[in-house]
Parts: structure tokens; C-alpha cells; sequence
């Protein structure tokens, strides 16, 4: 039973980081890696990824669209658990104990809200929560095959790289591997090794990639 509970939670941990990734390159961030392990009796999960530059944006709306991609991110792995959950019992009753994981993953979302000042405290933070959890849900629910894509490969191999993701999303049978090419593209721009383009450029990128993906 121990083993079977420890096997549960790595599967989960993978939907969960994979739900990260997802969300992460459909918004044109780019992900360096993302991984699980065991730890003791339960599994642990971390995706790393790049927003452009690191550095202070000058451009007030491009920074709002950054520090609004965060946050999606932020959300997705507890989105991408409870879809799953619902995926093998059917139930939207996701259990309270299962939400421990993404403990860290909330409090680093309510940082930035408060840090960027995007919603006051109680009711507008809530408001605010709500909608952007409703984004997830959908960005998740439109590209689940996708996301357990990810998931299922990240359960077996344990490590995955930006490489990998690119190759496994953009190549056949994936049905949308002509999308991934287009996003894979995009994110190539913003993060060039050498040519780092300018504001202007990365948000005009970014709002039309928001159409196309939102669509």
C-alpha cells in the first residue's frame, strides 16, 4: 500500500509540473527543465524557466503581461492535479490533503500579487484568483492530451529538457505538433542566446500570441 501511495504521488507530481511546463510555453516562457523524485514517502516536482530578460522592464504594460504569465504558471500545477483527478474518478471534489503540494506555488502567486500591487487584499485578491484559476483551467482542459503528453513522459524518465519538450510537442503523431512549432519559434525570439529583442517587439509577440492561444 506504501508503495502503491508513493507511485500515486509521483504520478500526480508529474501531472502537476507538467502543468507548470504547459502553461509556461504556451506563454511563451521558456522552460530550462522540469523534474520529480521521491522524497522519503512522498514525491517532489520542480520546473525551472526563463522570463525574458531578468532583468526591470521599462515598459509598464509588457511587465504587467510578464507578471501576469508568472501567475498563471503559479496556478497551473494545482489546475493540472485536480484535471487529472477528475480525469481517473470523475470527481471535481478535489481533497484538501492533496493541495498541500502546491502550498508553495500559492504563496508565491499571492506574493506577486502584492508585490505588483494587482488587486487589493480580501475580496479583489479572491475576484482576481478566480479568473486567472479559470484561464489555467481552460489553457489546461484545451491542451490535456498535451499536458499528459508531458506528464506520462516525465513519470518514466524523471527529467525533462527544453530540448526534449520541443522534440516530443512538435513531432508526429502529436496532432498539434504545427502549433508547438509556431510557439517553440516564438519563444526562440524572445530568448535568443545573442539577439535580445527589444520591448516593443516581445510585446507585440506576446498579445498576439494571447489571441491565438486563447481562440
Amino acid at each position: 500500500m506504501k508503495k502503491q501511495s508513493i507511485d500515486y504521488s509521483l504520478i500526480a507530481a508529474s501531472h502537476h509540473e507538467s502543468g507548470h511546463c504547459l502553461v509556461a510555453l504556451l506563454n511563451l516562457i521558456q522552460v530550462s527543465d522540469v523534474g520529480v523524485a521521491i522524497d522519503g514517502s512522498d514525491a517532489v516536482g520542480l520546473t525551472q524557466f526563463y522570463m525574458y530578460k531578468n532583468t526591470v522592464i521599462e515598459d509598464r504594460e509588457l511587465h504587467e503581461l510578464l507578471v501576469l504569465s508568472d501567475l498563471l504558471v503559479a496556478y497551473a500545477g494545482l489546475q493540472a492535479e485536480r484535471l487529472y483527478y477528475k480525469d481517473i474518478c470523475g470527481s471535481s471534489k478535489f481533497p484538501l490533503h492533496l493541495k498541500v503540494g502546491s502550498a508553495e506555488d500559492t504563496a508565491s502567486a499571492y506574493k506577486l500579487i502584492r508585490t505588483n500591487n494587482l488587486a487589493t487584499p480580501g475580496k479583489e485578491t479572491s475576484i482576481l484568483k478566480k479568473k486567472l484559476q479559470s484561464e489555467v483551467e481552460q489553457m489546461l482542459i484545451a491542451y490535456w492530451d498535451d499536458v499528459k503528453l508531458v506528464a506520462h513522459q516525465l513519470y518514466k524518465r524523471r527529467r525533462l529538457y527544453y530540448r526534449d519538450l520541443r522534440s516530443m510537442l512538435c513531432r508526429k503523431p502529436n496532432e498539434n505538433r504545427e502549433f508547438w512549432k509556431s510557439i517553440f519559434k516564438k519563444i526562440d525570439f524572445i530568448h535568443h542566446d545573442t539577439k535580445v529583442p527589444e520591448e516593443q517587439e516581445v510585446k507585440e509577440v506576446l498579445y498576439k500570441n494571447a489571441v491565438t492561444i486563447n481562440r
